[in-house]
């Protein structure tokens, strides 16, 4: 059934309106406003229903349609029709012959654009640009099976004619009224995919063209540059597009690269050839060298020129990269076959330097933190996951402890000190300093100011310790060899039994039995006071008297001190136990009066008394020293007490002393496993302290990377050429591009790019839809078609002093369809860019060379092929300037010129 005109001509006005708010379509007051030129606001759509009568064209042509859109910018006539409504029932036979009549009806406007073209050209008039025809069918956006539908009718009208290449055809879902649906920015997205040809998104993108400047590139001349002789290639003045015809053998590629080398100074395929010349000077067949050397010049409006025998570089105009203005396969494989974190790379490094040195700032930043990371505790760096997505993250979670004014002091004890308390009050022999700090009452927490100055005082006891660690072990390892000696460690004195020894052994073991019950009486009273303070809800200040008070809210360490405490007077009740019960088998064993008395020397003297103070410390009983009391006690033969416990002579005594002295030496061994930066546990402080500030610039560096990355670049609009901040993303950009260079694309998903920045490093994949990995689901010629687009959109943002692009043999894998559509695009595109920016394609494929010739408006250059025995003085050498079919500017088709009688 047919739909109600009322309904019809509302459902046109508010898309005509639509037109004007997204896209900026301006509605034409009649036929002649829309074909009346505006310049580069001449946009304009007419409503054929409301104006009353079909335009007739070449007066004989009748051109009916719903919306009627002249894109006088770009020479583009829209043709729009509504085919949800169908003559004859809207069966799918009326279907099928109203869209065959559709695509007819604009297949034939393009026909008679480019008849009127020829026309005018045989005329003698300077050749146009033909007016370009793009149809748009708009079906409910609720009829699933309208896409389908017009699929298989574009299908077979494929097969059976070439409507196809010369026209565009867009689909356009659309409900109707302005309100009715609440599909927003997805209708919006579907207006601008069907009438991507009117370029709105990458007019913004490029910004407003500077139509006034001048090229600044007029071409390169090469001599004996591999090919034999010279050759020039001189871009036609006022020409937009150069487009260079060449079988192989032609030397393209030679041009470019002679190209490359004077703008940058070297030759991407050449990495690391010194010198140049030794590759790209021609040598003769059957000959070794080359007898002359290679030459490059600039044609005017430039003058650079290189000889790969002048000794000087090139003039090296300050690209990036050759990816910055030329596109070729290596390229092309860059761009697309990298992985993720390659293409970025290349992509961001080739079109965006001035990202280089954000990323730059990122690596020095990752850099520095592992260094200061591998500075950390070999315990810490353990405890760190091995399979964590980001390091980063994982370290400053595990350094929270240090966040906030103050830190915890246990968090100090388990972090900072990598020797455990037990193990540091093992070495207090050799560090004394070490007993006050260790008893000392600790406050729970400390500001971070503090903290510092609490570590430095540790950090000056183990310090002197780590330094003279291997001294001390040194002379303990040379006391225990004279102590282990047979004659002194088994002599006892004749009067080892003597009432003096035998009182001072008793009164020594019951001074060590009565410390241990007081001990162990202390650590009871002081376990009972804290479990009840603990159980109590009243402070002890209102229920104690002040003496009691001070054991009564014991400090944090006290009760771990007081139980290493007890296991000392432990072992020291039952080492003078032993020697108490030693007396009495001495004195069974007799005097010994015929037993050999051993002798120290001066040297063995000198060495036990180099560990006196490790076992006696401070003790005015062995004032001269531990190994003269050995000698005054053999010389006199009698038994010497020396400290409060040991007894020179009595049986044992050597093995005493020995087994305390391997104590200490064993006491030594954690500090000697650990490096000396890792014993300070201020130096531990000042590596964390170091390890989190360096992650913390990691991750601020890893931000300005992805703000760089992803806001600026793809996610956020950028800044337009002409200063404007409301730009568009890259990634609508390329979605745009990819439409207008791609047959029926609304038949396919949306080709775009998804940064990613996890880890802090650039990543950039390619999506088909929603789907990522796309280039492992487009075939060839999308790949091919995605990385022209992606360097037509990021080169011209380079600074490229030749205002030059070279498309390299680009049309890979490309069917005859492709290229049509894909040289249309260019046509329009071309256009964006400023009037010194010049294009340049290069084919070695006749076909193509001839079907983009025919679209894209400009100079066409044919190259000779050369025979590599030529000479630099044979003239049928050159290139000959050959420029075909020069399209300025101003001189395009209008609308209003097909309505003349030819």
């Amino acid at each position: 059934m047919t739909e109600p005109t009322e309904s019809r001509h509302a459902r046109l006005l508010a898309l005509q309106d639509r037109l004007h708010h997204v896209i900026g379509v301006a509605p034409a007051r009649d036929y002649a406003d829309l074909l009346e030129r505006k310049g580069q606001s001449g946009a304009r759509s007419l409503l054929l229903e409301k104006a009353g009568a079909p335009v007739i064209l070449d007066h004989h042509f009748e051109l009916t349609c719903d919306l009627l859109v002249h894109d006088d910018r770009f020479g583009t006539v829209g043709i729009v029709h509504l085919i949800d409504d169908v003559d004859g029932g809207g069966t799918s036979k009326s279907r099928k012959a109203r869209i065959q009549e559709i695509v007819e009806s604009a297949a034939y406007l393009r026909h008679l654009a480019l008849s009127k073209a020829k026309a005018k050209e045989r005329e003698g008039e300077k050749p146009q640009l033909p007016l370009t025809v793009e149809l748009v069918l708009v079906v409910s956006a609720s009829g699933e099976g309208s896409t389908a539908e017009i699929g298989n009718v574009l299908r077979e009208l494929a097969l059976d004619s070439n409507f196809l290449h010369g026209i565009g055809i867009n689909l356009l879902p659309w409900t109707g009224m302005d309100g009715e649906d609440d599909g927003g920015e997805d209708r919006d997205a579907d207006l601008r995919c069907a009438f991507c040809w009117t370029l709105s998104t990458l007019t913004a993108w490029f910004g407003t063209p500077d139509a006034s400047a001048s090229p600044v590139f007029g071409g390169i001349e090469v001599t004996n540059w591999r090919l034999p002789g010279r050759r020039r290639l001189k871009f036609a003045e006022d020409a937009r597009v150069h487009m260079v015809h060449g079988a192989n053998g032609t030397g393209k590629s030679s041009l470019v690269e002679a190209i490359e080398y004077l703008a940058t100074g070297k030759i991407a395929r050449l990495p690391g050839i010194e010198p140049i010349g030794s590759i790209v000077e021609h040598i003769r067949h059957g000959e070794t060298a080359a007898r002359e050397p290679a030459t490059a010049t600039f044609l005017e409006p430039r003058h650079e020129r290189c000889s790969t025998r002048s000794g000087s570089p090139p003039a090296n105009l300050g690209l990036p990269s050759a990816g910055a203005f030329r596109l070729d396969q290596p390229v092309m494989d860059q761009l697309i076959r990298s992985d993720d974190a390659g293409r970025a790379k290349f992509f961001l490094d080739t079109f965006f330097p001035d990202y280089s040195s954000v990323s730059e700032d990122f690596t020095r930043a990752e850099q520095d933190a592992a260094v200061a990371l591998a500075r950390l505790p070999p315990r810490f760096l353990g405890s760190l996951p091995e399979d964590t997505p980001d390091m980063r993250e994982a370290v400053l979670a595990r350094l929270a402890w240090m966040d906030g004014p103050t830190v915890a002091v246990q968090d100090l004890w388990t972090h900072c000190f990598v020797l455990s308390r037990e193990e540091l009050e093992a070495q207090i022999p050799f560090a004394p300093t070490l007993d006050p700090l260790l008893r000392e009452a600790e406050p729970a927490r400390l500001p971070v100011d503090a903290v510092p100055g609490w570590l430095a005082r540790f950090d000056s006891a183990i310090g002197a310790l780590a330094q003279d660690a291997d001294a001390h072990l040194v002379s303990i390892a040379e006391a225990l060899r004279i102590l282990r000696m047979t004659g002194l460690a088994n002599w006892v004195p004749s009067d080892a039994t003597s009432g003096k020894a035998t009182a001072q052994a008793l009164n020594t073991w019951l001074r060590s039995a009565t410390a241990v019950t007081i001990m162990r009486r202390h650590i009871q009273i002081v376990r009972s006071f804290d479990r009840a303070h603990r159980a109590s809800e009243r402070p002890f200040d209102a229920i104690l008297p002040a003496p009691l008070r001070s054991i009564a809210d014991p400090s944090p360490g006290l009760l771990t001190a007081m139980d290493g405490d007890l296991r000392r007077l432990v072992r020291e009740e039952e080492e003078t136990r032993k020697r108490v019960a030693g007396l009495g088998r001495s004195a069974r064993a007799g005097s010994g009066e015929g037993a050999v008395r051993p002798a120290l020397t001066e040297a063995q003297v000198r060495s036990l008394d180099q560990v006196t103070d490790l076992l006696f410390r401070n003790d005015p009983a062995v004032e001269g020293g531990l190994g003269r009391a050995v000698s005054r006690a053999l010389a006199e033969n009698k038994t010497l007490p020396v400290g409060a416990d040991t007894i020179i002579g009595m049986k044992g005594w050597a093995r005493s002393l020995e087994e305390r002295l391997s104590d200490l030496a064993q006491a030594l061994e954690p500090l000697r496993a650990v490096q000396v930066r890792h014993v300070l546990p201020g130096e531990v402080w000042n590596a964390f302290i170091a390890a989190r500030d360096r992650h913390l610039d990691t991750r601020e560096a890893a931000k300005t990377l992805n703000d760089q990355f992803v806001t600026r670049l793809l996610d956020e609009p950028v800044p337009t050429r002409d200063g404007a901040k409301n730009g568009p993303s890259l990634d609508d950009a390329l979605g745009e591009l990819m439409t207008i260079l791609t047959a029926a694309r609304w038949a396919y998903p949306l080709i775009g790019v998804q940064p990613d920045t996890r880890e802090g490093k650039p990543a950039l994949g390619i999506r088909v839809g929603k789907v990522r990995q796309g280039e492992l689901r487009l075939n060839s010629a999308e790949l091919s078609l995605l990385t022209i687009a992606l360097f037509l959109l990021c080169a011209p943002k380079v600074n490229n002093p030749l205002r030059l692009l070279v498309l390299d043999d680009p049309l890979q894998n490309m069917d005859e369809m492709t290229v049509t559509v894909l040289a249309r695009g260019l046509a329009k595109l071309s256009m964006l860019l400023s009037a010194d920016w010049m294009l340049l394609l290069l084919f070695h494929g006749e076909d193509d060379f001839e079907r983009v010739r025919q679209e894209v408006p400009g100079a066409a250059y044919r190259l000779p092929w050369l025979m590599p025995v030529g000479n630099a003085e044979d003239e049928s050498s050159y290139i000959l300037d050959n420029a075909m079919e020069i399209w300025h500017r101003e001189h395009r088709q209008t609308l209003a010129s097909l309505s003349e009688k030819t």
